[in-house]
């Protein structure tokens, strides 16, 4: 119990980390973060049986739904099962006899450790959740919705809206890889504690029965319900305005159909587009992504899928595809919880790949606004280190274990996490990313205050002379009002390996390509100029452990072409050990020369009286900044390009 010197608020500001206890018996207890909490009305300590081991042990924290304000420990009321033989069950965090408020108890139902299920087209006709799981969601977002006008509340305002809680720009960093994926985090929990501490309905009459948390579920947009190909349609909790409560089997209002946009006087939409279905490149750029070296890197892949969802379910003039309206729409946080799912697989495949130093000493705003932030567990993990280690301090689990609630993470747990596929076999195809070389069109992406898609074509050049150029493909670029800038300086990769093969383009000495913007369109139909876009680069990933790879066994190919309409980037950011290509694209009678600057002066000027002249047709730079140059008669973005190259922790080292 908690000790009467401390009240409330001083518990509430306790990191809960998982305690084990090992009982005379040799039977394995949780406290409070660890286990599932279990409702019922009559108060009674709840036996659970591990499903893994069928060893059973009982759980110490006993509360109704909303009906009763209060909870029950093991301790406090002599029932069947609460014997002295399971002290650590009668441990509250959650303290009995503070309960006082209703805030208090919403604050105890958001500290049980939840297990994010996943969903797909056919989740609720095939009963995946689970009946009483799928009734509570449907009637907890109806009642969030109920409560603030039919829209989701403050969460939704803390997204894309501005100016709103975060100031003049919206406060989400999508333009950040830095940031993205913990910000995010904090996000989806949010809106969890917000959904699964509303009222599900129960009552002092209701039997008793296990209190299963409204905990928002991740929508695997990588696959259909069978796991055998790409996904169809929408998931059915969502695609129609109304829906069969599976409790009770009648037919009521669909809240995650739609939700009401305050100040527009409508409420969202969606016009998923065609290509959003049937398209096996989700699963296929997932899984790149989670075969890139470096988080950053991972990051940065992982948005493009992400920013392709959002783009096809939104649809033009749909909500989803743009950051302003976004979060408004409840299937937002299933998208993003699919996110953030992948974004633990990465870390269990990658253990220590986190983000740098710097990066995880950032504030998450506005998490840490006591003002516009009323939640004690996002404003305790409002910095991006906390946000690592998601079940300890955020206190949710996907099915990456044998036994989510003992987290005894488990590469041979059958449970299927997304595509179809378990942990290991999620494992088996992301060691098979690197096992041939890939060619990628880089982009590094700009904000226009506006959702884009990027078109572009693959130019084919022999012996210097163009030949032919063919379609490449396309990039989404998510924005909206009042975003926050992108941090341009990683490049986004794009695929193109098959276009180039379907092509009959082999990469030579004689045959190269470019990439060359094709059109550039916004989400409302309008046309921003190509010619405001970087230069995208080619970008070739080597066969894994391929020779002279050095300490490390993925390595890039960056090959810059000069001599293009569009400008360079401010500053493209490598990875240390990749390598370098610059040229000319158009054959001259005058043969290319590039240089590196010795100061930025000396970049700036394309001064190469105080420059070295390159004589390699392949650089490798060292930790820092490189100025080089094309030696010709103009000096600008289009003849000169910055790189910085950096160090970060990377899970492709070689034993040595």
């Amino acid at each position: 119990m908690v000790p009467a010197n401390q009240s409330y608020a001083d518990v509430s500001t306790f990191k809960l980390s998982p305690v084990r206890d090992i009982a005379p018996i040799g039977m394995q207890m949780t406290s409070c973060c660890t286990q599932q909490v279990v409702s019922t009305i009559t108060g009674a300590c709840i036996q659970w049986t591990n499903p893994v081991t069928g060893t059973a042990i009982h759980v110490h924290l006993v509360v109704t739904d909303d009906a009763e304000t209060d909870l029950t420990c093991c301790n406090s009321n002599g029932n069947a099962g609460c014997s002295p033989l399971y002290p650590a069950c009668c441990e509250c965090n959650c303290p009995c006899a503070d309960i006082t408020s209703a805030q208090i108890f919403r604050e105890c139902l958001s500290r049980p450790l939840v297990l994010r299920k996943p969903i797909t087209q056919d989740s609720i006709a095939n009963n995946d959740l689970g009946a009483l799981h799928a009734s509570n969601l449907i009637r907890a977002m109806g009642n969030l919705q109920g409560a603030n006008g039919g829209s989701l509340g403050y969460v939704a305002n803390f997204h894309g809206d501005a100016p709103g809680p975060c100031g003049a720009f919206s406060c989400c960093p999508h333009g950040s890889s830095l940031e993205f994926l913990p910000w995010h985090r904090l996000y989806t929990v949010q809106m969890d504690t917000e959904l699964r501490t509303q009222s599900t309905g129960v009552t002092s009459s209701t039997p008793a029965q296990p209190f299963t948390p409204a905990t928002l579920p991740y929508w695997d947009w990588t696959t259909n319900s069978a796991g055998t190909g790409p996904m169809t349609a929408l998931p059915d909790l969502v695609s129609s305005p109304t829906i069969v409560d599976p409790m009770t089997l009648t037919v009521i209002t669909n809240p995650y159909f739609e939700g009401f946009v305050p100040g527009t006087g409508g409420s969202t939409v969606r016009n998923p587009l065609a290509i959003l279905f049937n398209n096996p490149s989700f699963l296929s750029r997932v899984l790149a992504s989670l075969s890139e070296p470096t988080f950053n890197q991972f990051s940065n892949q992982l948005v493009d899928p992400h920013n392709d969802i959002h783009w096809m379910t939104g649809g033009t003039g749909g909500s989803m595809s743009g950051t302003t309206y976004a979060a408004y729409d409840p299937i937002f946080y299933l998208h993003h919880n699919m996110i953030d799912c992948v974004w633990a697989v990465f870390q269990y495949l990658t253990p220590g790949i986190d983000p740098l130093p710097a990066t995880q000493a950032l504030l998450e705003n506005p998490f840490g606004n006591a003002v516009e932030n009323p939640q004690e567990i996002t404003a305790r993990n409002y910095i991006v280190a906390n946000t690592l280690d998601y079940e300890n301090n955020l206190c949710y689990t996907y099915g990456l274990t044998g036994n989510p609630f003992l987290r005894s993470l488990d590469i041979n747990s059958n449970g299927i996490v997304f595509g179809g596929m378990n942990l290991s076999q999620i494992r088996d195809r992301v060691n098979k990313v690197g096992d041939t070389e890939h060619y990628y069109g880089g982009f590094f992406l700009q904000s226009f205050d506006t959702s884009y898609r990027i078109t572009f074509n693959i130019c084919h050049y022999q012996a210097g002379q163009s030949v032919r150029c063919f379609p490449g493909g396309g990039l989404t670029v998510f924005g909206g009002r009042g975003e926050r800038a992108y941090v341009n300086d990683i490049v986004t990769k794009v695929d193109i390996t098959d276009k180039l093969n379907e092509n009959f383009l082999t990469v030579s000495e004689i045959n190269s390509f470019t990439i060359e913007i094709e059109n550039v369109e916004t989400a409302d139909g309008k046309e921003i100029a190509k010619q405001e876009l970087f230069q995208p680069v080619n970008v070739l990933r080597y066969t894994k452990n391929s020779a002279n790879f050095g300490v490390y066994s993925t390595r890039d190919l960056f090959t810059v072409n000069f001599g293009l309409e569009n400008k360079n980037p401010p500053q493209m950011s490598i990875l240390e050990g990749t390598r370098v290509k610059l040229v000319q694209t158009e054959e001259s009678t005058i043969p290319a020369q590039f240089y590196e600057a010795n100061n930025r002066e000396a970049y700036i000027n394309c001064d190469r009286t105080d420059s070295k002249l390159l004589t390699s047709d392949f650089e490798e730079p060292s930790l820092g900044l490189h100025y080089y140059f094309l030696g010709s008669d103009q000096c600008s973005d289009i003849t000169r390009v910055l790189f910085n190259v950096y160090n970060a922790p990377r899970n492709d080292m070689i034993a040595t």
